[in-house]
């Protein structure tokens, strides 16, 4: 049951959200203006912590959890996640060469080295990573879904965009050139719904696909700035520990 719960925790958190958000902030109107908005977000990258809570797992079947990330920029990501208080089930430290998970409660951790997605080798079919999270969080959402967009009918209060590069799929903007919704196959992969807070950046990220995976993810608390104190990025491995290749918690875990 603790290895079930630790790999849905990765599906969720490598993704790539209960507090106040409005799903659309303002309607759209002009697809140039909030297209023009959307690009122009590029929030500075002070040092972050941030408190989450999750629940994750099969339509039915969920578990609740909550998480840490943290770091002082989006290339280099730190997060633990927790079964329950102080209880962390999974230690996660990623940069743009190496992935380590530690998984205390099993004296193991699992490493990978290179550029060749990480992700499919704990067996997430997905192109998100730990800095897509990150990014996410912070409302960097151009460097997630990309900038060569090209603009799709409207509908409603929102104004769809395909995604020419990066991520594949479509973006729904809002007034604001808020990332509303992705959307990856037209409803036959997986859906993410962004709620935002009255900071105008992203409070509760919503998952789901075709096979009945759903995931929440909300922000609990969000602290950033030049002087915040950070515990270590750097994750070390305990005296003990077996070191596994990352395809090892992939063939044992999923």
């Amino acid at each position: 049951m603790l290895k079930n719960f630790l790999c849905l925790a990765l599906l969720f958190c490598l993704l790539i959200s209960c507090a106040p958000q409005t799903k659309i902030t303002t309607p759209a109107t002009n697809e140039a203006d909030v297209l023009a908005k959307y690009l122009a977000q590029n929030p500075p990258h002070d040092p972050y912590r941030l408190q989450l809570s999750i629940r994750l797992g099969l339509k039915g079947d969920t578990r609740r959890g909550t998480a840490i990330v943290w770091g002082r920029d989006t290339q280099t990501v730190r997060l633990d996640v927790q079964a329950g208080v102080g209880a962390i089930i999974a230690q996660i430290f990623a940069d743009p060469n190496n992935f380590l998970i530690v998984a205390p409660m099993d004296a193991k951790a699992y490493t990978h080295t290179g550029h060749n997605k990480p992700l499919l080798k704990i067996g997430v079919p997905l192109p998100l990573t730990l800095k897509n999270l990150a990014d996410i969080l912070l409302g960097n959402l151009p460097d997630v879904f990309g900038r060569n967009l090209t603009a799709a009918n409207q509908k409603g209060d929102t104004i769809p965009f395909d995604l020419n590069d990066r991520l594949k799929g479509t973006i729904y903007l809002d007034g604001l050139g808020h990332v509303v919704r992705w959307d990856e196959k037209k409803g036959q992969g997986w859906v993410m719904d962004i709620a935002y807070g009255e900071d105008n950046l992203p409070a509760k990220i919503s998952l789901a696909n075709n096979v009945g995976q759903k995931a929440i993810l909300v922000v609990r608390s969000r602290e950033s700035s030049q002087d915040l104190n950070l515990a270590p990025l750097q994750l070390s491995i305990p005296p003990g520990f077996e070191v596994l290749p990352l395809a090892k918690y992939a063939a044992k875990n999923i």
